[in-house]
């Protein structure tokens, strides 16, 4: 019966995992910051505030990290010139 139980839970944190991993990344930080909203309501235990930040600063660091920073420039657009003209 244990047994059963935790290669249940096994598998379904590897699915979670994989699902999680496998979906488009505005999608996860969207979802993430969702998450995050959630778990910063008042009333919820420290616990789910902690995990529910870390989750949303790993999926903030995958998308590119530090895109709300100030002082990142912002890109480019490609030059259309050729190089020596």
């Amino acid at each position: 019966m244990l047994q059963n139980l935790l290669v249940g839970t096994i598998v379904g944190v590897a699915a979670a995992y994989a699902a999680w991993a496998l979906v488009p990344g505005t999608t996860r930080l969207g979802l993430a910051r969702r998450l995050g909203a959630w778990g910063r309501e008042p009333g919820r235990p420290t616990w789910i505030e902690r995990l529910t930040g870390a989750i949303e600063r790993a999926a903030g660091q995958r998308h590119g990290g530090c895109s709300g920073c100030s002082s990142v420039p912002p890109a480019k657009p490609p030059s259309r010139e050729r190089p020596g003209r």
